[in-house]
Order: C-alpha cells, then sequence, then structure tokens
C-alpha cells in the first residue's frame, strides 16, 4: 500500500515539475519559447498527465487495476495539492469554480493520465506474454 501512494506522489510531482518546466520556458499563454526545443517545451503542459499517470503505473505495484488506478489518482493529489497551496496562499474558490475546475482541468488529464497507465499496462502484458510464449518453447 506504501508503494501505492508513492506513486500517485511521485507521479503528482511529475505532473507539476513537467507543468512548470514547460510554462516556466514560456507557453502559448506568456510567449513562445526560443531555442531549439521550443516545440517540445510548449507541449510539456498537454503531455504532463500522461507521463505522470505512465509513471505513477510504473511505480505502483505491477497490478493492472492498482496501476490505473494511481494513474489517475495522481491528478487528483496534484489538483488537491495546488488547491492546498492555493488556500494556504489565501485564495478562496467559489463552489461553482471547483465544477468549472473539475470539467476543464479534471476530467481531461485524468483521461490523458489513464492513457499513460494504459500504455504500461499494455506493454506489461505484451512482454508477460511474450516470455510465456518463449518459455513455452
Amino acid at each position: 500500500m506504501v508503494r501505492w501512494f508513492l506513486a500517485v506522489a511521485i507521479g503528482a510531482a511529475i505532473f507539476e515539475a513537467l507543468d512548470a518546466f514547460g510554462t516556466g520556458s514560456g507557453s502559448s499563454l506568456n510567449g513562445r519559447p526560443n531555442g531549439p526545443l521550443a516545440d517540445v517545451l510548449l507541449w510539456l503542459p498537454v503531455v504532463s498527465p500522461g507521463v505522470a499517470g505512465f509513471t505513477a503505473a510504473w511505480i505502483a505495484p505491477p497490478v493492472p487495476g492498482l496501476s490505473l488506478l494511481a494513474s489517475v489518482a495522481s491528478v487528483w493529489a496534484r489538483m488537491g495539492a495546488d488547491r492546498f497551496i492555493g488556500a494556504l496562499h489565501g485564495a478562496q474558490l467559489s463552489s461553482e469554480s471547483g465544477v468549472v475546475l473539475v470539467l476543464a482541468f479534471g476530467l481531461p488529464w485524468s483521461l490523458t493520465a489513464l492513457i499513460g497507465g494504459l500504455v504500461l499496462v499494455a506493454v506489461r502484458a505484451a512482454l508477460s506474454a511474450r516470455r510465456r510464449s518463449s518459455a513455452a518453447r
């Protein structure tokens, strides 16, 4: 169980780090980044939930259900941490804004994280099937 919580925490931290790196380097909202990795940096906020979900699934116990749950939970852990930190700084969101946050960010990010976790689960299943077929020969 500790491993699962660790997977969620690391997934949330990776999600936050990738978003911060992408945004700190410029985004479509605050200016276009320059340099050889400019196009990659613009995509970091889009793919970061998937990377976080993949990572959380990798670290979680190798049970498909637990892996996928960790993938999605990492997104909600990150959102919860953001709201907690905002509250510590005095931010007070209305109940309506909570619904907007869930619809605008929570659901799309959850889907992206789930896709990241599904990729890992599929790769694990394919490798396991390959090992079984090699052992049977």
